[in-house]
């Protein structure tokens, strides 16, 4: 049916009220009114099929009798000749109009390809038939079996509120060859492989919204981004069974010069939906669909499927689970089966969550599963205050925790069994404090799991063509340039604080402070530790860190780079490695991160930024080497610089160096150090009138330090000074002879206030330094400072007002011993000192520090 004048009016003004330009006329020019009158109205046209035409005419009779035979009453054809130049396309459409009276309507507009034709025909649908219920895409060389539209139509209402389409299986013609496309929709397999055929019926709510096939892409996959684009806006799909449509397949088409285009065009998808390909985005979605991990606990219980191993996203039975085996086993594409199947004991899981080590556990697996089929985990004791991480080959008969993959589960226990009798899995022991004793029921449980078969249905039998639902995530993470995510839930304040080894230095306290203020004010700190797969836990760490995190140890985590120093500097050669995806997969997640220190964190610094993580640097001091020539972190950092949006800096004579050597003022914020810990003894001026002075030294016994300067300064005042040391090497080997007994290190708050409480005075002989914490925690107490006038010391110690520095070089050990003899023979003045060091540490605490850090994290 041609619309007339009257009627074209009215289908005009609709158009416009929708927005929408009238890209049809009339295609009988010159004829007085309409061809073909009556038996269907336009009000009982329930549904459209939409038929561009387009250079195959010979093909198009074909196509509209199989719209017009549908047992399905209601259904109409309009027919776009999207300015075909052939002319037996009109002559056609118009013969087909006048066989169905009411039923068929042609329109014809100048080419503007398979898009526009279609947007053509779905706004003339929507503007002419009120009682439209979908919208079928009939392209003019395919057909649909009688009872397809009847099928397609009762699948997409019966799904519900936001079920926008129904798509077929794709039974090919021409080329004979018949695709499978069932299973459960989901967004993120529509993503990795595009399985929604153009074809599909479109519901009347989808195409209200305004949503149109983009007339830009002429090339092809026009149709997938449709979906994806629908998806979007909050549809979903639906399959059809037994739906009956013919695709015709020939060599040479559109199709076929779209498979060449591929690459090109799937690159296109991506970058118009980047909000999808996104890996936060993938996380939510693999969530919501696709649950990562299943979880069978040694003793029995229902299977826990999740992302999250913190929390249940649903529970099955075991039969249930079995079943899902089976249906994975049988197609895989179709259904499916979490990535890594877990087998625990309820023991480990706990010790593990009360570490803080449990979502770091559930990511290596995921890791490690890339290399075996097989792994686990052995958790031994290590005392109270340690973590390390060990991984190997072995045998895992005393492993409580063991991970398989889940679609080798379905698909082939009988190798599984095999890799756990021979020992071909990935052992990793991880020594941590409160480790449950090893009792073999994991084990037990997994040879249990895999012994019998899942029993799986017939597969179907039509060509399987689709990835495993098991693998789409990390293939699509893949495209991304991520592997491995990090599985936890984000809160939308989660902050890493990264850092290359996690010992009982300086630089830990500092940040295990801010860890703490930043907990404080919202934000939930996660401590990743990027070169040692080990830790020595200060006091808090528990409290303050909400997950404890190690990098996998597979790259050069912690190596420099020698082709690519920086004016000498070295740089990360971990940021060309392969393994780096693993890296961003664990801090993809993240909101923020302050990196310090670690290389392996300024290679992920930009590209964590891209996908929306705020990235901070933490400096603390430029070092001197050996040659006094320029080292350390601070310059490496200069390498780096344009990765991160801001740099916090412990001192003003940092802040003015980082300017000097070309840090944008504004990008750096001054957050001075403050004691740290708190402190629970009383600050008391000294009097040591009628004994020996006290002297202590107390920190790492490492070359930085100043080991020869305290070594010869003992040895010098041994009869006037009374001495202590407390402290172990972090970076060096076992330190020289220091003429008296090396008491271990103090952590705890009490063993640290006894220990400066006890000094008089504090002896610092560093080659270089920050801003260090010994220095202001020993003022707090009334312990006056004696240090090397090195890094920023002299921005918190007045020579001879509230405290003494000492010069950095030959003369160190002679002035420190003078000195020392000058506070030995002046109480008063030490008293003086004593006095002072107390009021200028008086109200220095962290959070009043970190101030300027948290207003710039709350700024967007």
């Amino acid at each position: 049916m041609l619309p007339g004048d009257g009627a074209r009016r009215g289908i005009r003004d609709r158009l416009a009220r929708a927005g929408r330009p009238r890209a049809w006329r009339r295609a009988d020019a010159g004829a007085a009114g309409p061809v073909g009158r009556g038996m269907m109205n336009a009000g009982d046209v329930t549904i459209a099929c939409v038929i561009p035409a387009y250079g195959q005419p010979g093909l198009l009779p074909e196509a509209i009798e199989s719209a017009m035979a549908q047992s399905l009453p209601g259904v109409a054809a309009v027919i776009v000749d999207d300015g075909c130049p052939f002319p037996e396309t009109q002559a056609l459409a118009r013969a087909a109009c006048a066989r169905h009276p009411g039923r068929v309507h042609v329109l014809r507009q100048p080419n503007g390809g398979l898009s526009a034709a279609r947007n053509t025909g779905i706004d003339y649908a929507l503007a002419v038939f009120p009682a439209l219920r979908a919208a079928y895409m009939l392209d003019a060389d395919n057909r649909i079996e009688p009872h397809f539209l009847r099928r397609a139509l009762t699948v997409l209402e019966e799904g519900g509120p936001g079920t926008g389409w129904a798509y077929p299986d794709i039974d090919s013609l021409g080329m004979e060859d018949c695709s499978d496309t069932s299973g459960e929709f989901s967004l993120l397999c529509l993503m990795q492989d595009n399985y929604c055929e153009a074809g599909s019926l479109i519901a009347r709510e989808l195409l209200e919204t305004g949503l149109r096939f983009d007339t830009s892409l002429r090339q092809g996959f026009e149709d997938a981004e449709f979906w994806l684009r629908a998806a979007r806006a909050g549809f979903r799909g639906r399959y059809v069974p037994h739906s009956g449509f013919r695709y015709r397949r020939r060599a040479e088409s559109m199709l076929a010069d779209s498979e060449r285009m591929r690459p090109l065009l799937q690159e296109e998808l991506r970058r118009r939906n980047r909000d999808l390909w996104n890996p936060r985005r993938i996380l939510e979605m693999e969530a919501r669909e696709l649950p990562r991990h299943a979880l069978l606990l040694a003793g029995g219980g229902p299977v826990r499927l999740f992302l999250d191993p913190a929390e249940t996203d649903r529970e099955i039975s075991r039969d249930a689970f079995g079943a899902m085996l089976g249906r994975a086993r049988s197609d895989p594409a179709a259904h499916h089966v979490p990535a890594v199947v877990a087998i625990a004991e309820p023991a480990a899981l706990e010790a593990l969550a009360r570490q803080g080590l449990l979502h770091n556990a559930f990511w290596f697996a995921s890791v490690l599963l890339r290399h075996r089929r097989v792994a686990g985990i052995v958790l031994d004791e290590a005392g109270q205050d340690r973590i390390v991480f060990r991984h190997r080959g072995g045998s895992l008969e005393d492993a409580q925790l063991i991970f398989l993959r889940g679609q080798d589960m379905a698909s082939e226990p009988q190798r599984l069994l095999a890799d756990l009798a021979e020992g071909d899995t990935w052992r990793m022991n991880l020594f941590m404090p409160g480790a449950p004793e090893a009792t073999g029921a994991a084990e037990a449980e997994a040879r249990a799991a895999l012994a019998v078969p899942a029993e799986a249905p017939a597969a179907p039998w039509r060509r399987s063509w689709r990835v495993a639902r098991s693998t789409v995530a990390d293939q699509l993470y893949a495209s991304v340039g991520v592997c491995a995510p990090w599985p936890r839930r984000r809160s939308g304040r989660d902050i890493a604080i990264i850092q290359p080894l996690h010992a009982r230095g300086g630089v830990e306290r500092v940040l295990l402070r801010q860890a703490e203020v930043l907990r404080g004010a919202g934000w939930t700190p996660h401590l990743v530790v990027t070169e040692r797969a080990e830790a020595e836990l200060l006091p808090g760490t528990r409290e303050a860190y909400e997950t404890i995190n190690f990098f996998p140890g597979f790259g050069p985590e912690g190596a420099p780079d020698p082709e690519r120093e920086y004016f000498g500097a070295p740089t990360a050669a971990y940021g060309h490695d392969p393994n780096s995806v693993d890296g961003l997969g664990l801090l993809f997640g993240m909101d923020a991160a302050l990196i310090t220190h670690s290389l392996a964190g300024h290679a992920l610094a930009a590209r964590l930024r891209r996908f929306g993580v705020r990235c901070f640097m933490g400096l603390h001091l430029a070092e001197r080497g050996a040659w006094n020539q320029p080292v350390g972190q601070a310059f490496t950092g200069l390498a780096y610089e344009h990765a991160y949006e801001g740099a916090l800096v412990i001192s003003e004579q940092l802040r003015r160096w980082c300017i000097g050597q070309g840090w944008p003022a504004s990008k750096l914020i001054l957050v001075p150090n403050a004691p740290g810990y708190e402190s629970q003894a009383s600050a008391v001026a000294r009097r040591v009138a009628g004994r020996r002075p006290r002297a202590l030294f107390l920190g790492r016994l490492d070359a930085q330090k100043g080991l020869e300067r305290l070594s010869q300064t003992i040895r010098a005042s041994q009869d006037f000074i009374e001495w202590r040391i407390a402290g172990k090497p972090v970076l060096d080997g076992a330190p020289p002879e220091l003429g008296i007994e090396i008491e271990p290190p103090a952590d705890s708050a009490g063993d640290l206030d006894a220990l400066y409480s006890w000094a008089d005075i504090l002896f610092l002989p560093s080659h270089f330094e920050g801003v260090p914490l010994t220095i202001l925690e020993a003022q707090r107490l009334g312990c006056v400072p004696l240090a090397t006038d090195v890094g920023a010391v002299a921005e918190i110690v007045t020579h001879g007002q509230d405290g003494w520095l000492l010069p950095n070089d030959g003369t160190c050990t002679a002035e420190a011993l003078s000195a020392l003899r000058r506070l030995a023979a002046e109480p008063a003045l030490l008293s003086a000192l004593s006095a002072a060091a107390i009021e200028r540490l008086r109200g220095r605490g962290w959070a009043a520090m970190m101030r300027p850090f948290l207003e710039r994290l709350e700024t967007p």
